[in-house]
């Protein structure tokens, strides 16, 4: 399968994030998960090519909410440019999947080197399904959107889900259980903020405003979001210690 190729603001990104940058709270250096280790064993490079694929895939995502916000503040949006955005992050799910089966296959790992290529596997689709997501996010504020409308809690959504991401990316390369804690409590503010919106809808009577539709419908792609990134954090803290949250 064809590569996929990060254009060059996209590589600086990653390299940002597997880099350690004096300046930058964002950079960690990346040595695969047998940290520390005295040997470096063959499954290593795999398992740090596999890393190095979801991290490319977090900034593909990251470059998806961008669009995104740039889609509430502007009004304006092309379906080619987030399908094209979509379409690399489904390549590249297809090229980590693949990897971490050709590395069960050749290597037959156990414990935590098993447990990291599951999660890679879930991480993957997880990432996928946010720039879906995204997509169907422009979409519905392609269709049904006209500017006229205030979308409060859609901004403080989305705020939210953009917190959630960043700490995504952070714990991709250096896990910490108070960043994992923090996410699931952003991802129940998000659900409060949809949650009242359909309450707000349940007393309207038998007429539903446009812009009270629209935020509903806008609001429940920033949930599904919010909920994949808590998927995406599960699966990280099952690969590190072996314990998952129920979500």
């Amino acid at each position: 399968m064809k590569a996929i190729e990060l254009d060059v603001d996209q590589r600086q990104d990653a390299e940002m994030l597997i880099t350690k940058q004096p300046d930058s709270d964002m950079g960690f250096e990346v040595i695969g998960p047998a940290r520390g280790a005295s040997m470096v064993r063959l499954i290593d490079t795999h398992l740090g090519r596999l890393r190095r694929m979801l991290i490319d895939m977090s900034v593909i995502t990251w470059k998806a909410i961008e669009y995104i916000e740039m889609v509430s503040e502007t009004g304006s949006g092309s379906m080619g440019d987030i399908d094209d955005i979509s379409m690399r992050s489904s390549l590249l799910r297809d090229e980590a999947v693949d990897l971490a089966m050709e590395t069960i296959a050749r290597f037959q790992p156990v414990a935590k080197d098993l447990r990291w290529i599951r999660a890679a596997m879930e991480v993957s689709y997880d990432f996928y399904r946010i720039t879906r997501y995204c997509r169907e996010f422009v979409r519905t504020s392609e269709k049904v959107g006209d500017g006229s409308c205030r979308l409060t809690r859609v901004k403080a959504a989305f705020h939210i889900v953009r917190r959630m991401m960043k700490l995504v990316r952070e714990m991709l390369i250096d896990f910490k259980e108070n960043l994992a804690r923090e996410v699931f409590k952003l991802d129940d503010e998000v659900d409060f903020i949809y949650l009242s919106s359909l309450d707000s809808l349940s007393v309207e009577g038998a007429y539903v405003p446009k812009c009270a539709a629209v935020e509903v419908l806008l609001l429940r792609h920033l949930e599904r979001m919010a909920d994949h990134a808590t998927y995406i954090v599960n699966a990280l803290e099952f690969a590190e210690t072996g314990r998952a949250k129920e979500v």
